[in-house]
């Protein structure tokens, strides 16, 4: 994974932090509470100079609570709030403490909780960073040559794929593109899916950043099967909550179940 931001994080389960020389808050919200089907936890944030807390904690005679805090660009907490005793006065607070150098705005963000993290969600707002403007670069890979089958039979390859990601309106506020392009007198390469061996004849490709459920829900929907000199190039768009960047997905060609040649292709993934 490639990070854009440098940043320090720190978690504890501890009373809230008071050592400037972790961040010294200058600003925090007031302590919210999260009170759905049973589960009662609180939540803060704050900040100051270059840095900004997160701090999450269960109340009395409350059990183990499952909580995932975050915003579209990063995760703050993902944690499970232990069980607190009805006799404790105060929980303990679990904290994150982020430092950064991006503006830090307040805005919403979101807190889900319950079985997998994801039965309850609220919108608390919170001090973040802010988000990116325009485009994301580009990833693209280009794999070229003629290959040999194990058994010496060659193959002529040329495929392009470029990975791309944009901010946009919207409760999924991130947009990736996926393009797939045939080039110069290249053979035609049916589209596999990931994990998925093929005796089928001719080679397959494999992109393992696209090979994803929605990917081919599209390419079934417009019978994209193949990358031809008919049809040589395709792209597709994801919207998604939140996104990282994969530096280890595989851009492979298949002969059979023989890979015959392979490259690392760097690709935005979605992360919901």
């Amino acid at each position: 994974m490639r990070a854009y931001q440098l940043v320090v994080l720190v978690l504890c389960a501890c009373a809230p932090l008071r050592a400037q020389s972790d961040c010294k808050e200058l600003e925090k919200t007031a302590i919210g509470t999260a009170n759905q089907k049973g589960y009662l936890f609180n939540y803060q944030s704050g900040k100051g100079n270059e840095c900004r807390t997160y701090r999450l904690r269960n109340t009395p005679g409350k059990l183990l609570t499952p909580a995932l805090w975050q915003d579209p660009q990063e995760i703050f907490l993902d944690v499970n709030l232990p069980e607190c005793q009805a006799s404790a006065g105060d929980c303990p607070w679990t904290e994150a403490v982020k430092t950064s150098i991006s503006e830090i705005i307040k805005g919403s963000t979101t807190l889900s909780y319950g079985i997998n993290k994801d039965e309850c969600h609220d919108d608390p707002d919170a001090y973040r960073k802010k988000p990116k403007e325009g485009k994301f670069p580009s990833f693209m890979t280009i794999i070229r040559g003629t290959v040999a089958e194990p058994d010496g039979r060659s193959h002529a390859i040329a495929v392009k794929v470029v990975s791309s990601a944009e901010p946009v309106a919207g409760d999924r506020p991130y947009l990736l593109r996926y393009r797939m392009e045939l080039l110069e007198h290249s053979e035609a390469f049916r589209l596999m899916r990931s994990g998925v061996p093929s005796e089928a004849s001719g080679l397959g490709l494999l992109w393992e950043a696209a090979a994803t459920s929605e990917f081919f829900t599209q390419l079934d929907a417009r019978k994209l099967t193949n990358l031809s000199p008919q049809s040589s190039e395709f792209s597709i768009e994801v919207r998604t909550k939140s996104i990282s960047v994969d530096e280890s997905k595989v851009l492979a060609i298949f002969a059979g179940k023989n890979r015959i040649a392979a490259t690392t292709a760097p690709a935005y993934i979605p992360r919901e």
